[in-house]
């Protein structure tokens, strides 16, 4: 559907009192089918309480996803992380993340099988296509930060087989594999180590998409250049609109795009704009963190009330500026003019950290739909932009394994 056509049946809507334009961009929401790029609530299914099927209110409890607001936000698929924090390059700390990423991908596993009317999990985009008109939310396996691998690439192939088709192969320090654009050492590798490039070319040739979010620009550029399919940026930003080193340059959007990649849009506040968080409130939640960390490696894990009491109290006693939802849509409208509607997506990492006043949760998201088509982007652009583009480089990448 063209712009124009969209703003005429708009228009004929309004006049003629059957809904109003926002009740009409909310069915066109409803009509797209959605894909979101970038899920980190499996970290909460280590929590004893946390139940997926409980409805959460964001103000009280430290999360953004549950089934009732999946089903609100009208999101019907999305990739959802296995996230295993990262130690220090040894055997040790290879061991260790391997077992927790052993976990998470089975405590995922457990979520669905326990929820068959409301989750089902999906390994291709066949898959995904038959399921489109499903009421169930699609689940499809990916991994934050390949360190749970180690030094041993054959790891990889197991966790192709249980269903995982998007790898991320840095975080927020280097590792065996690639620099980190956020390490504060600087670079270890000038962008991917020797291991990390015989892991693309792993990656290829099973079929698993690769993620350069979180990876330096050396180290991005150095994918694009070596993967045979496109890649994604699962959950990034712009720096045209703000210069912050997890975000990527229009250069670089261009190199991903002419390849055939697509770029994600973070809803990370402090990657959308400056915000100054105070030294007591940076050091309050990184001990915080390393203690739950630490108790999960223990296998004893935090309860979730506890887990969001906690937060709850830091961001009481030391409370965060905030981004806005024109904030992150200006991360899109950028984007979306340098590289256009056919390599630009959704990757909001609900529970990672991403929620903007104004969108706070999952629930929230028919509102990028309403702002884009209010701005005159079109249904079948809006249809690319949700879900279409991202398809389009998973069957890319299952295509080349096949060959």
């Amino acid at each position: 559907m063209k712009k124009n056509e969209l703003f005429l049946i708009t228009v004929l809507f309004f006049i003629s009192g059957c809904s109003s334009p926002k009740n009409t961009n909310e069915a066109l929401h409803q009509s797209l089918f959605t894909m979101d790029s970038h899920i980190d609530t499996p970290i909460r299914l280590s929590f004893p309480g946390f139940d997926i099927r409980k409805s959460y209110n964001w103000s009280e409890y430290a999360t953004s996803v549950d089934l009732s607001r999946l089903r609100k936000g009208g999101l019907d698929a999305g990739f959802w992380a296995i996230y295993s924090r990262q130690g220090p390059l040894t055997t040790e700390g290879y061991d260790v993340s391997y077992i927790n990423a052993k976990r998470r991908l089975a405590q995922i596993q457990n979520m669905v099988k326990s929820n068959p009317d409301s989750l089902v999990l999906a390994k291709s985009t066949q898959e995904i296509n038959r399921l489109s008109g499903d009421s169930r939310h699609i689940i499809v396996l990916s991994m934050e930060n390949a360190y749970p691998l180690g030094n041993d690439l054959t790891k990889l192939n197991e966790f192709y087989k249980k269903g995982l088709r998007m790898l991320g192969l840095v975080h927020v320090t280097n590792n065996q594999f690639a620099d980190s654009s956020t390490d504060k050492k600087g670079e270890k590798w000038g962008g991917l180590s020797p291991l990390g490039k015989e892991l693309v070319k792993r990656a290829n040739d099973l079929g698993i998409i690769l993620d350069g979010s979180h990876a330096s620009d050396k180290a991005v550029l150095q994918l694009i250049e070596l993967s045979r399919a496109p890649i994604v940026l699962s959950h990034s930003g712009v720096k045209s609109i703000f210069e912050h080193p997890r975000n990527v340059d229009d250069n670089l959007l261009r190199e991903l795009a002419q390849k055939g990649g697509v770029i994600q849009m973070n809803a990370y506040p402090s990657y959308l704009r400056k915000i100054v968080y105070s030294k007591d409130r940076l050091e309050a939640r990184r001990t915080f963190f390393d203690k739950m960390y630490a108790m999960e490696d223990n296998n004893q894990p935090i309860s979730f009330q506890e887990f969001s009491s906690i937060l709850k109290e830091i961001d009481k006693q030391y409370p965060p500026q905030d981004a806005y939802f024109q904030d992150y849509m200006n991360h899109f409208d950028h984007a979306l003019k340098i590289i256009g509607p056919y390599h630009v997506g959704v990757g909001a990492d609900w529970d990672g950290g991403g929620g903007v006043k104004g969108m706070r949760d999952v629930s929230m998201i028919p509102k990028i739909t309403d702002y884009l088509a209010t701005a005159g982007w079109g249904e079948k652009d809006l249809q690319q932009i949700w879900g279409a583009n991202l398809l389009r480089v998973m069957r890319k990448v299952e295509t080349l394994s096949d060959r």
